[in-house]
């Protein structure tokens, strides 16, 4: 699988250098397929992953895979548009398109892998998250409880809180506070990124429930690693809802 996953992403080269684009392959568990059909899977599902990476930032793509004891699982992460959530049940269905029609296509490349996977008795699945930004501390407490402008709202928790602590109205430790101190919300991982860096103040944070801290200004390396060693701890650590 490495070799042909490298192969496809130079095969890919010229689209992903127009995009400015990092592409990274991690190591992968080898797996016995049709060779033809892995490189269309992977093929489409990383052609699609460049095509629709947003403009507005660096375009980032990584290949993941691990093997478990009943099951071999590859990833395809990108940090590109997303799909609205209504969306993403359309995502396999053939001649379906979604989102902004602003890339050449038909409609059919996704229900094709879909397709192709079934065959050798596997699955495949899209997961998409929206990325909300709140202007002050008060707005945060609003959208998280759905209180004041949100009021009525039907959005769901967000998965991550990316929170600075010199924020107005409130101030992230008391959004941390109130965040932690409510049962429909202490699940909810905080990463801290602020321009404080007194121990106290990083101490304080922890005490009060953060998972991560990282003072600005913030290299993208030190960003980067703090993101996976979160998405570490969380696939370690699943903390029910509402507990």
């Amino acid at each position: 699988m490495p070799a042909l996953v490298h192969g496809t992403v130079q095969t890919l080269a010229h689209q992903i250098a127009q995009r400015q684009a990092q592409v990274t392959v991690e190591p992968l568990p080898t797996v016995l397929a049709d060779r033809t059909a892995m490189e269309q899977i992977m093929g489409n599902l990383l052609a699609n992953a460049v095509a629709y990476l947003d403009p507005a930032r660096p375009g980032e793509i990584v290949v993941t895979g691990e093997r478990r004891p009943d099951v071999t699982v590859f990833h395809v992460r990108d940090n590109g548009r997303g799909i609205a959530a209504e969306d993403i049940p359309k995502v396999f269905e053939p001649f379906r398109r979604v989102g902004k029609q602003d890339v050449p296509g038909e409609g059919m490349g996704l229900a094709y892998v879909q397709m192709l996977v079934r065959r050798h008795g596997g699955d495949i699945r899209y997961h998409s998250n929206e990325i909300v930004t709140l202007g002050d501390g008060q707005q945060a407490v609003d959208y998280l409880f759905k209180e004041r402008t949100y009021a009525g709202a039907t959005h769901a928790l967000p998965l991550l809180l990316l929170l600075d602590l010199n924020l107005p109205q409130l101030d992230g430790y008391q959004v941390l506070t109130r965040l932690k101190a409510d049962a429909r919300t202490k699940h909810i991982p905080v990463m801290i990124l602020t321009t404080t860096d007194e121990p106290y103040e990083i101490e304080r944070c922890y005490a009060l429930g953060c998972n991560v801290y990282i003072t600005k200004p913030v290299e993208y390396e030190q960003f980067a690693e703090a993101i996976r060693t979160l998405g570490l701890f969380l696939s370690i650590v699943q903390i029910p809802v509402g507990t």
